[in-house]
């Protein structure tokens, strides 16, 4: 390759031609009719690699792309041959069938004041733009979180009404009446909204995470509803869980991204043909060190596997050895981080995953995690119907419906009430009534002082008042740094049950 076609080449220009043959970027300059005057060896690997071309000085970019591109480079060149300086994206795939995205500059070379030909700067910037847009999907995802606590709050609220007023109605009823039993179905469908709230919650990471005792089985069947709901009409899920409980320890809601993750990419395999994606939970004991992919090894022991498989497209090896690469789809519009995301989940709960698929057939994804032990079993807090308590108490509550469903649930059980429409109305009738105060009911999120504020100013007179926080928000601090005496926190909706379980920690 020479750096020059026609002419001589003084020191100043030999010195820039060996700038450009250094750089990273493809240089390569055209005449005016579209020949190819100059190339870097930049571009002269670039175009080996990626399309298969051999540079050569003369060549006419024709040669170099498909007839059904002249279009395109036809309105490209003669922007460029008329003056234009001008910057494009272009998408091409290389012989791999896989997009690059490049951004090229395109800059008229001038000579005494006419356009002699042109010059393109072009640059892979493919993991830029894949950076970008996982970003974009981030910001997305945080925005979906604050606007699902902000519904689930107001929701919760509803909820925390509805359940209330069915309380203290079946209170009220007979038990074995028609009426009872109307209740209960209704009681049910509210607890069905709440959990269905939670769930959502967690998808879009506005929980908590904690490690903890998980039954496997009970999750992956709380969530068949909203799993159902998340995936194509053509993608038929079922579900087959081992006949008893399977305690493995970690995250909840990471696991619950696991499953989403797996679901919806079967879901995605089957596509607009359709096909069944079926998911497994099931016990497995392993006997020798197995090779999980992704780095993720298998050790000896009992493990509950939760299997995710379906009849969709399959993989070859090429796209199996990049599946768990950052940004790496096989889709027109990647998904982001994706099963790269997943395996860091899976690494931090010590778990491993096994993917076996074939083109045209299906793909299996095994994770197995180590088998973890049930819960403790908590001392009883139920307290006898019976049983009343007695003293005053103070509710705050700046929705009026769930003020006044408290303060009604209160008084059943035998408290005398004083309510406040917001926390500073709550301090200063607390304050006022400090001295007979038994218990202070308080929600968290309320304009001007929140509960927390509160009840830090009456604790300020009086060390160990017993309170009780309330919230329809589960990803409020307080989860994580309650106060240490005399307090519990209690999510919205509750109920009769709910509350008088509560009281009983509070003021026991």
């Amino acid at each position: 390759m020479t750096d020059n076609v026609g002419g001589s080449v003084d020191a100043a220009e030999s010195e820039l031609l060996g700038i450009l043959q250094c750089t990273r970027d493809l240089v390569i300059r055209y005449d005016s009719q579209i020949r190819i005057l100059f190339f870097n060896h930049a571009a002269e690997r670039i175009y080996r690699e990626l399309l298969g071309v051999t540079l050569e000085l003369g060549l006419c970019t024709y040669d170099l792309f498909s007839p059904e591109q002249r279009l395109y480079w036809d309105g490209i060149n003669q922007r460029v041959l008329s003056g234009e300086s001008f910057t494009e994206e272009l998408q091409i795939s290389d012989q791999a069938g896989a997009l690059r995205t490049y951004e090229v500059d395109y800059r008229p070379t001038r000579r005494d004041g006419a356009v002699v030909g042109f010059t393109t700067f072009a640059r892979d910037v493919t993991e830029a733009r894949a950076q970008e847009a996982a970003l974009r999907e981030r910001h997305k995802l945080e925005s979906i979180g604050v606007l699902a606590g902000g519904v689930a709050h107001d929701f919760n609220n509803l909820l925390a009404a509805m359940l209330g007023n069915i309380s203290l109605a079946m209170r009220e009823s007979p038990p074995g009446t028609d009426a009872c039993a109307y209740l209960r179905s209704a009681e049910h469908a509210a607890l069905r909204g709440a959990e269905l709230t939670r769930q959502l919650l967690s998808y879009a990471g506005s929980t908590p995470t904690a490690a903890e005792p998980v039954n496997l089985t009970a999750l992956v069947e709380e969530m068949v509803q909203l799993l159902r709901a998340s995936v194509p009409k053509n993608a038929i899920l079922s579900v087959e869980l081992a006949p008893r409980a399977a305690w493995v320890h970690g995250d909840r809601a990471q696991l619950q991204q696991v499953l989403m993750n797996l679901v919806t990419n079967g879901a995605d395999a089957v596509g607009a043909a359709g096909g069944n994606v079926n998911v497994r939970v099931a016990h497995v004991a392993v006997g020798e060190h197995t090779k999980g992919v992704g780095g993720l090894a298998i050790e000896p022991g009992n493990y509950v596997v939760l299997e995710v498989t379906d009849e969709g497209c399959g993989m070859d090896e090429s796209v199996q050895a990049r599946m768990f690469d950052p940004f790496f789809s096989t889709k027109q519009q990647g998904r982001g981080l994706g099963l790269s995301a997943m395996l860091g989940i899976l690494r931090s709960h010590r778990s491993g995953i096994l993917v076996s698929s074939t083109v045209g057939v299906g793909t299996s994804f095994r994770v197995l995690m180590p088998e973890g032990t049930p819960p403790a079993e908590e001392p009883s807090t139920d307290v006898p119907d019976k049983v009343r308590f007695s003293g005053r108490a103070l509710v705050a509550d700046d929705e009026p419906a769930v003020l006044a469903v408290t303060c009604r649930l209160l008084e059943s059980l035998g408290f005398e009430v004083t309510s406040a429409f917001d926390g500073i109305d709550a301090l200063a009738k607390g304050t006022s009534e400090l001295p007979s105060l038994r218990l202070v009911v308080l929600d968290l999120s309320m304009p001007g002082l929140g509960g927390r504020g509160v009840a830090d100013a009456l604790r300020d007179f009086r060390a160990n008042l017993p309170v009780v926080f309330v919230s329809g928000r589960p990803s409020d601090d307080v989860l994580h740094v309650l106060p240490p005496e005399a307090t519990c926190f209690l999510a919205k909706p509750f109920g009769l049950e709910d509350l008088r379980r509560a009281l009983k920690r509070v003021l026991n």
